[in-house]
Order: structure tokens, then sequence, then C-alpha cells
């Protein structure tokens, strides 16, 4: 085949125009085969040519199979020059030695039919392929094979069943022992407990047990305890439910007990373990009364605090040293602001000083010619 490149623009009728084309490796054609591109427009030049003046040129693909690359120039002057002519269009495509596929096309083709391409492509594309595969490094056959389980170790119905049915026989789903974490030893007398245990059938439902369950308790200190524990009753029958009372007396070894609560359920025998501590908590209970005694031993500490200061002011005593003349004993007197009773010590009239508002009033005391003390004391 022939003129497989086509280009049309009546604008460019009566023009010249050639066609370079590149192949993958960058080489272009030169007319009888690829070769490092160089300036040299000349020598890579195809020429083009024009149908009778319809501005439609055409152009024979060069070369063998492969992928490529092409552009149409405008040849600016007598000759095909590298810096002057003008590119107007480029495009590319596979050239499969017959037919030129357009990159569109062939992406066209990959998303529509694979059957579709060209035999070049098609091979191009499984050597992809292989090569993709290579890089993944799939398991083989015998790999696979060897990283599968045997049938025998398959799951079954009946064996999940089984696992299932091994679950539900624990003793922790079967039997149920609540019993204190610590007993409280008391003042005095003696403290009964409680315990309790239940049993359950596979389901979860409430069974009672083939016969009576069994329960020991064992003292790190004592040793067994058996003593200080009932026999087991089925309080008001109810299905599954057994009660012991544990009795701890006010001199009770201060120890840890551990307990084995024992049961046969549908033939099958469970155990269930729990640990417990005989313990001291606080001696009383603190009370309103309490809190009341301890406030009124604080009212006490503030009101002695109180009379110590009062009985310190009552015995509290005013000397004032009287000198000459003794008429000045009134002013004395009204300065230290009065008391109810003042009697001059020693020899001589006395006078009685009333206090009348705060405001002392005296006569004068004439008769007093040598220097005197007054106290004057204040309070009871």
């Amino acid at each position: 085949m022939s003129n497989e490149l086509h280009l049309n623009d009546a604008s460019l009728t009566g023009s010249t125009l050639y066609v370079v084309v590149w192949n993958e490796a960058g080489q272009a054609w030169t007319g009888a085969a690829f070769a490092t591109y160089t300036t040299t427009r000349a020598d890579f030049d195809i020429a083009a040519t024009e149908i009778s003046g319809t501005g439609y040129w055409r152009v024979s693909f060069p070369g063998t199979a492969g992928y490529r690359r092409w552009a149409w120039f405008l040849q600016a002057g007598g000759a095909p020059s590298h810096a002057d002519d003008v590119k107007l269009v480029e495009g590319t495509g596979y050239w499969d030695g017959t037919n030129v596929v357009a990159q569109g096309s062939l992406l066209g083709n990959v998303g529509g039919s694979v059957g579709s391409l060209a035999t070049q492509a098609k091979a191009d594309v499984n050597a992809e392929v292989d090569q993709a595969l290579a890089d993944y490094d799939a398991p083989t056959n015998a790999e696979m094979v060897a990283r599968t389980l045997a049938a025998a170790s398959y799951a079954t119905a009946a064996g999940v069943q089984a696992g299932l049915d091994a679950i539900n026989q624990s003793a922790s789903r079967r039997v149920q022992l609540t019993v204190l974490e610590q007993f409280e030893r008391p003042e005095s007398g003696s403290t009964a407990f409680s315990i309790l245990l239940r049993t359950f059938d596979g389901d979860g439902a409430d069974v009672n047990a083939d016969s009576t369950p069994t329960l020991a308790a064992t003292g790190s200190v004592s040793g067994s305890l058996a003593a200080n524990l009932s026999a087991a009753s089925n309080p008001g029958g109810v299905t599954g439910l057994y009660l012991w009372t544990y009795t701890v007396a006010n001199n009770a070894t201060l120890e840890q007990i551990a307990w084995s609560a024992s049961a046969t359920i549908g033939g099958s025998a469970f155990s269930i373990p729990r640990l417990s501590l005989v313990c001291d908590f606080v001696a009383a209970t603190w009370t309103t009364t309490d809190r009341s005694m301890l406030e009124n031993i604080a009212d006490l500490a503030t009101l002695a605090e109180a009379s110590a200061t009062n009985a310190s002011l009552q015995t509290s005593e005013i000397q004032i040293t009287l000198g000459t003349p003794a008429d000045t004993i009134a002013a004395d007197i009204a300065a230290s602001g009065g008391g109810p009773d003042l009697t001059p010590t020693g020899e001589g009239n006395y006078q009685t000083f009333f206090n009348n508002g705060g405001v002392v009033a005296a006569d004068t005391i004439a008769n007093l010619t040598a220097p005197r003390q007054i106290t004057i004391q204040v309070g009871n």
C-alpha cells in the first residue's frame, strides 16, 4: 500500500509540504533507513504530493513495522529548513507494515476488541502481558497445591458442632458460684454469710444437678473450714439453685479462703474455684452522735480560750501615782476613765466619786498634802 498519511487544508493549496517520520528510538527516516536526527532537514524530509490543487496531500509510510511519530511541515523557502519551516500537525501510531493504526484507534480497539488489533500489535500486547505476569511472580500449581488444606482438614458441620459443644461444656458456662470476696470479722459474736451456686444445661437454661453439689472451704492458715459451712439447700425449690451459709466469728483467723464447688450435670462433672478473704474493717460506725460530740469538744476549747482572756482583764490593775497638788486627783481619775469605787490609801479625808455616763465628777480633796497611790480594780 501507499499514501497512508493524509493532510487536507485548502488554504495551503500550491504550497510545498513534507513529512518527517521518527521511530520509537527517536531516529528519523532518511529515505533508506532510520538514523539519528540532525538539523539538516533536507536529509529527513519525505515530500508530500498535492492532488490537483485540492489542498489534499498524501505521503507513503516508510520502514518496517513499529511505533511511529510523524510531523507535517510547511516549507518556507526553496529547500527544507530546520530553522525556518513551520510544523502544521503531528501524530503518533503503530505502523504494521501495511496499515497505520493511530494512537486513538489503538486505545479504542483495546477497549473494544483485542481481536481487531493488527498482528504486530497483538504480539506486543502479548509480550507486555507476559512481562507483567513475570513481574508478578504468580504462584505455580505446585505451590498452590502445597498451600491448600487437605480435604481431611476441611471444616465440617459435625466438626463445627463438636467445637460449639466443647465450649458449651466448659465449667464457666455450666456452673456459677457467687461468694463474697471479703468476709468482715464482727466486733462480737458471729455473722452468717450466704453463698449461691447455680447450674445450667448446655444451652444455658436452668437445670438441676444430678445430685446435690458440694462446696469445700480451705483456709490458708486454718486448713479445712468445713465446720463453719452449712449443708446445701435448695431455697424455694428453684431449679438449679443451691444455697450455703458460711459463719465468721469475731475471733476468726484473718486469712485467705479457697472455695471449690463441684456439680454433676447430665452425667458430666464440673468444678469451679473462687477466693475470699477474712478481714477486719473499721471498729465502729461513725454516727451523727459522734459528730455532735466532736463539735462540742471544739466549742469547749473556744470557750476556754475566751474565759482565759476575760480572766486576764478582770485581774488587771491600774496603778496611778498622785503627786502635789492633790487638787489634780479628780483630773487624773477622769482621764483614767473612772471607776465605781476609788479609795485613797493612807491617812486623811476621802471623797466619793461617781461615774456618770463615763464622766467622773469629783469635789476637790483639800486635805491630801502628801503623795498617795490609788488602786483602781476594773471588773469583778
